[in-house]
């Protein structure tokens, strides 16, 4: 694919009002593959969604256990808890706070 100017890119972009688009900040000398999949879609009219990874866990030592009262099953994190039993994160803060049916584990 030839490497479209960057004057042609931005009045592309100003006619299709795409004013917030990353593609008006960077140069198109140093664009990566993302950015010409997100350039033949504007061309042809799609919407370009790309797709996200999943952030890691930021501080993977210091993670809350859980433990459930009635059988005293310890998940390794609130967010396993979460989504293992299928809690919202609102309930899942009541629940520890209240100590009724989950409680923290401090090591």
């Amino acid at each position: 694919m030839n490497i479209p100017k960057n004057l042609e890119v931005a009045e592309v972009l100003r006619q299709k009002k795409l004013f917030k688009s990353e593609l008006n900040d960077i140069n198109t000398k140093h664009w990566k593959d993302i950015h010409y999949k997100e350039w033949q879609c504007i061309l042809k009219g799609l919407e370009y969604i790309p797709i996200k990874k999943v952030n890691p866990r930021h501080n993977q030592h210091n993670k809350v256990k859980v433990m459930r009262l009635n059988d005293g099953y310890i998940f390794e994190s609130v967010g396993d808890c979460k989504m293992q039993e299928g809690i919202h994160g609102v309930l899942m803060r009541k629940l520890l706070k209240e100590e009724t049916k989950y409680k923290k584990v401090i090591k």
